[in-house]
């Protein structure tokens, strides 16, 4: 299944294995002037959640990583890659647009494996739901 082991909450599931954010990192790409990336990897809830036709998911990375985000149905299977490629560390935010879906419950998944060699990856995955 897409589900892993610990929870993250009501509606997340969660998994981080000992990252550790390091130093400041605020001149790479994809973090606000002046501002340190996130000490940890983070999936948050999407906004509005429920909604039509589309919604906004924000997350977090601590390390420049190997980033994808896709969108499964209730049964599992996937329905559509919103990221897949290397991402600096920071907060960023993907907008997913389900006009051509019916109304009812999605997942998405976050997978971020560091660059960087030796340091574990991270995976959460949370639901949301689209109503018409």
């Amino acid at each position: 299944g897409i589900y892993s082991d610990g929870r993250d909450g009501q509606d997340g599931i969660d998994r981080q294995d000992g990252i550790e954010g390091s130093g400041d990192r605020s001149d790479q790409l994809g973090t606000t002037a002046g501002t340190p990336p996130p000490d940890a990897y983070g999936l948050n809830a999407n906004y509005p959640n429920p909604f039509n036709p589309s919604t906004d998911i924000a997350y977090d990375l601590a390390l420049e990583s190997s980033v994808q985000i896709t969108v499964y149905d209730v049964l599992g299977r996937e329905l559509t890659v919103l990221v897949d490629g290397v991402q600096a560390a920071g907060r960023r935010s993907v907008t997913f647009d389900a006009a051509s879906l019916p109304s009812g419950m999605y997942f998405y998944r976050l997978e971020a494996v560091p660059v960087a060699g030796g340091r574990p990856g991270y995976t959460s995955i949370r639901k949301m739901v689209v109503m018409k």
